[in-house]
């Protein structure tokens, strides 16, 4: 889990990935990935504003997006399947 701008942490599940705001006590999620499960997550650290979620598939991507809307802001693809943490 990795904490962010909202005091809160964020997690990948499945092909999910989870933001929990503690101010608010809920969770939100970016579903970016479809059906792919999600194997990395990283936040931005100095503003904790940007998020990057690699998944396991066999071609893997990363997509960077905005934790406060959860909408992609780049999509990395045609990565070497053995890059992403697995």
């Amino acid at each position: 889990a990795a904490s962010t701008s909202r005091a809160g942490a964020a997690w990948p599940a499945a092909a999910v990935c989870v933001v929990y705001d503690k101010r608010a006590d809920a969770q939100r999620f970016f579903r970016g990935h479809g059906r792919r499960r999600v194997t990395c997550l990283a936040l931005e650290p100095r503003d904790l504003r940007l998020c990057a979620s690699g998944d396991g598939a066999a071609d893997p991507e990363v997509l960077v997006w905005d934790v406060e809307g959860l909408q992609i802001r780049h999509r990395l693809g045609d990565l070497h399947p053995h890059l992403l943490c697995h």
